[in-house]
């Protein structure tokens, strides 16, 4: 009988060892964690009545890979939908403070979170030329690149923190998020990106007789 070990017991580790099972139920499958639980870095505490994820609070269900594990071990029907208050209202701690991240252009305008050539390097990232193909670059990387520092050290920081609970500058932006790549090298820019998206969607919306997103 094959003998499987898993060295890890977080998110990943976890996946593997349960569709090798699975798909393998004749083997014997062990998963190394040096943690007192499994889990890796998620985590759920509750504090005086409130519910504080102490890792990754959420994922993207724009491919099928996450909600299918979920349907697998029966926990589809566990789900909570984000709230439109919580995708409007996000803070970040800098500074010893709470600061809201801003929701639109006005709002990176007028926030705290990033000093003048901050502000001045994300508004104009639809105009910085887009690099040529070249290694696998890393979130912080990216961001650095087409955002800028202080961007990239806040907003790509607490973007990852919150879906995927590792390190920017250890994650591979075209396995954690392939969608910015891809549009920098069809659009020339993330922002045009999204807008031709949202443009896209919107035409597909109303062909279809739907009130536009």
């Amino acid at each position: 009988m094959p003998h499987v070990v898993v060295v890890g017991g977080g998110l990943t580790g976890l996946t593997v060892a349960f569709r090798l099972k699975q798909y393998a139920p004749g083997a014997a499958v062990t998963v190394l964690e040096p943690r007192d639980r499994p889990g890796g870095n998620i985590v759920t505490e509750q504090h005086r009545g409130f519910t504080v994820e102490c890792g990754p609070n959420g994922f993207l269900d724009r491919t099928p890979a996450v909600p299918n594990l979920v349907h697998d071990l029966g926990l589809s029907d566990r789900l909570i939908a984000a709230s439109d208050g919580s995708r409007k209202n996000r803070y970040v701690f800098v500074g010893g403070k709470m600061r809201k991240l801003p929701g639109g252009p006005l709002g990176l305008l007028t926030t705290p979170l990033l000093s003048l050539r901050g502000k001045w390097q994300l508004i104009t990232e639809p105009w910085r030329r887009a690099a040529a193909p070249a290694a696998e670059e890393s979130i912080q990387e990216f961001a650095t690149r087409r955002a800028g520092r202080e961007a990239a050290d806040i907003f790509a920081d607490a973007l990852v923190t919150g879906i995927h609970g590792g390190d920017p500058a250890m994650l591979s932006v075209a396995a954690a998020f392939p969608r910015l790549p891809v549009m920098e090298r069809e659009a020339g820019s993330v922002v045009r990106g999204f807008m031709r998206a949202a443009k896209k969607r919107k035409a597909e919306a109303i062909e279809r007789g739907e009130p536009a997103p």
